[in-house]
């Protein structure tokens, strides 16, 4: 599955909010502070002369101190900054993320580690948290070889590191071939792009997917959470990717445009589950389920598929009426 705005974790409802710059907030506040006591200690020292002596040594005074505060905190402030960034910057492996931010570390030693996260997505509990950093793209390490980390997400929990996990992304990918998918302009065999949120605990009369390319994926519901049965546009591409090790990569996606209206409530079926996984399914038959990260607003879908599911998928979408 090719989705942009996909990403792994638990599901959860969630609300997002950017961080400001920290460095630029500290650095403001310590020079707050020591121009204040400087401009107080010059006042002092030319409180003995006159009212109209005071003022231009006030003034003068004023500008020495933030001068001096700006040149000297700030420049540490800055100093920590780049630092921290440096960090990120350094990162070469997940292992050796995971051996920097190991379970159970404070969120103050966090950021005194890496910085501050770029986003952060408030979970279930107020205390349940979810930071994530833009990383420098390295070879994945892990069971994802051959793809590049660019992503890292940490999950905390009473302001501790619960969890950590990363973001991929698959090298350079050239489109070697474009071919359009017609539907039907009607049809007396009804087929359908259906949608599922899937959940850990069972549905009452629902089902549990396990199959080879979905092995234990979890609980969904009888019916589909959203069924599309008419589709705009439906391209079919085959793509060659170039993966981090050099190898050459064919996958096949289909390039799905939604209407207008199911759009809407596609967008609003990923607002509203965040963090879950999203089954979907073509003619009944499981295909993928990637992780909603963020509402996908736009009505466009790229769906990936396995060479196995590729001729069935095919099939089938050409009998959605367009």
């Amino acid at each position: 599955m090719k989705f942009e705005n996909f990403a792994g974790a638990n599901g959860f409802n969630s609300s997002l909010h950017l961080f400001p710059n920290p460095s630029a907030t500290y650095s403001r506040t310590k020079i707050f502070q020591k121009s204040i006591d400087a401009v107080y200690a010059a006042f002092c020292t030319c409180s003995h002369r006159t009212m109209r002596q005071v003022t231009p040594c006030y003034v003068v005074m004023l500008g020495i101190a933030l001068l001096w505060a700006v040149t000297g905190r700030g420049q540490d402030a800055n100093q920590s900054a780049k630092s921290t960034a440096n960090m990120l910057s350094s990162l070469k492996s997940t292992a050796q993320v995971r051996q920097l931010l190991p379970v159970g570390m404070t969120t103050n030693e966090l950021v005194a580690k890496i910085g501050p996260p770029l986003s952060e997505l408030v979970l279930g509990q107020p205390d349940e948290l979810w930071w994530t950093y833009q990383l420098r793209p390295f070879p994945a390490d892990d069971d994802m070889r051959g793809t590049y980390v660019t992503t890292l997400s940490v999950w905390v929990a009473k302001s501790r590191v619960a969890r950590v996990s990363f973001g991929y992304q698959g090298g350079p990918t050239k489109v070697t071939k474009r071919e359009q998918v017609p539907g039907r302009a009607s049809t007396n065999d009804p087929v359908a792009l259906d949608f599922f949120v899937v959940r850990t605990n069972a549905y009452s009369g629902g089902r549990f997917i396990d199959t080879p390319h979905l092995p234990k994926l979890g609980h969904v519901a009888a019916q589909p959470d959203l069924s599309v049965s008419k589709l705009e546009e439906v391209e079919f591409q085959e793509q060659v990717q170039t993966d981090s090790e050099g190898k050459k990569i064919t996958n096949w996606v289909f390039a799905i445009t939604l209407t207008r209206e199911d759009g809407r409530r596609f967008a609003e079926l990923t607002s509203t589950n965040s963090l879950k996984k999203i089954l979907i399914a073509v003619a009944k038959e499981p295909i993928v389920a990637p992780m909603v990260a963020e509402p996908i607003e736009g009505g466009f879908i790229h769906l990936s598929v396995l060479e196995s599911q590729r001729d069935y998928v095919k099939t089938n979408l050409a009998k959605i009426r367009r």
